[in-house]
């Protein structure tokens, strides 16, 4: 298969090619928004776990997940990779649905340069998270730090922030929210809500 698309609602993406040998299957698509091109290679020949690589050079990115099949759901297993990041991440999928039943992404060190998050003055910001999903509801606790490039932090404090939230599809609480610094410290005094 070659120029194809595949569409799910609104979302579509185009099939630049596609080969199924074997129980191999091989492909490349591109999104339209933004234009990224993803490259799939998912090994089906043999007895599961099945292996499924995903990969976009232009993002440094690559997955590797492992499928297994039970009775009644599909068990996905496996890493995220960007730059020198790793994240961990596990789910359930019955056959009633695309959302999983349970899932759960963890992220022990998240580093991002700081030229694309604009930081002048700072090292690379590091960030921690817990994600878990479970019959619709999430949970989240996360961290995340600046350090200054120079120890004078007149104007470039260090500064930490710490969250916690849970909430659904529809909406979102914020239990915990706090900034810490040499030069200001805030927290939420309540928990505050979101809706869609």
């Amino acid at each position: 298969l070659a120029d194809g698309s595949f569409r799910s609602g609104s979302n579509t993406l185009a099939v630049i090619v596609a080969s199924w040998q074997h129980g191999r299957l091989k492909a490349t698509v591109e999104t339209p928004e933004p234009r990224e091109q993803f490259s799939l290679d998912a090994d089906f020949s043999g007895a599961p776990p099945f292996g499924v690589r995903v990969s976009a050079k232009s993002l440094d990115l690559t997955s590797r997940v492992r499928l297994s099949r039970e009775t009644n759901r599909w068990d996905v297993a496996g890493e995220l990779y960007w730059k020198s990041n790793r994240v961990e991440l596990n789910a359930e999928f019955e056959r009633d649905g695309w959302l999983p039943k349970r899932a759960e992404l963890n992220v022990e060190q998240f580093t991002v340069p700081a030229q694309l998050v604009r930081l002048e003055g700072y090292k690379n910001p590091t960030s921690a998270c817990s994600l878990k999903w479970e019959d619709g509801h999430f949970t989240l606790d996360a961290s995340a730090r600046v350090l200054p490039q120079q120890t004078n932090f007149a104007f470039s404090p260090p500064m930490e922030v710490s969250l916690s939230a849970r909430g659904n599809l529809r909406s979102v609480v914020v239990e915990k929210l706090e900034i810490t610094s040499p030069a200001i410290r805030a927290e939420l005094s309540d928990p505050i809500g979101f809706n869609r």
